[in-house]
């Protein structure tokens, strides 16, 4: 788990420095969410593309998605904490790809191949990025996700999220909230499912699958 751990004052001066540069762009997501939109458990993620905490987090939320596919809504929100160099390159990047539809091959790129981009310096992790926009999976349009991930919209947005966890108490990534309810930690498949159940159970609902887990 990653925390934060830095005054306020310099937290808003942070956000602010990455404000100042960028031309303006009409982004549409602000949130990348799946799921349906009147799923009775409601999942928020903050996190931070460069926090190992995050990618170890990454695997049981896909399982989590595929067994409750109309029960369980996801939200990202991103959390780019001080001092980690291409977090907030890396989380605008996740907004441009959202805006065009594939943010989930986004996160699970970027995700599973953090280990090997970690230690890029600014002009390699950009050309990675420009990489993983060219991949058959997402397959974006190169001009656009550069001029998207480029604006002040996307930047704002970043820091809007930011500024959202902090209002909520967030500290360190990644930090979920179940129904509004926070669990600051890494949660395995066992975990998750039973606090999914709870929440249905709290619905008088049933549980529409039993996600799969990982052999010991």
């Amino acid at each position: 788990m990653v925390v934060a751990g830095v005054a306020a004052v310099l937290l808003a001066g942070y956000g602010l420095t990455m404000l100042a540069s960028g031309s303006g762009y009409d982004l549409a997501v602000k949130d990348p969410s799946s799921g349906t939109a009147d799923a009775p458990v409601v999942i928020e993620e903050f996190a931070d593309f460069q926090c190992p905490a995050c990618k170890v987090a990454a695997a049981p939320i896909k399982e989590v998605l595929k067994a409750y596919p109309t029960q369980v809504r996801f939200v990202y929100r991103d959390f780019p904490i001080p001092g980690h160099e291409h977090a907030r390159v890396a989380a605008a990047a996740g907004l441009c790809a959202a805006q065009q539809e594939k943010f989930k091959p986004f996160y699970e790129t970027v995700y599973g191949e953090q280990e090997n981009w970690v230690a890029f310096d600014r002009a390699a992790f950009d050309a990675y990025l420009v990489s993983v926009a060219q991949k058959p999976e997402l397959n974006l349009d190169l001009a656009d996700f550069n001029a998207c991930r480029a604006s002040r919209d996307a930047k704002r947005e970043v820091e809007n999220d930011y500024q959202e966890g902090i209002s909520r108490s967030v500290d360190s990534t990644p930090t979920f909230f179940i129904n509004g309810v926070k669990r600051a930690e890494v949660l395995s498949v066992f975990q998750w499912i039973q606090l999914i159940n709870a929440e249905l159970e709290k619905k008088g609902l049933q549980p529409e699958n039993t996600p799969s887990q990982p052999q010991s």
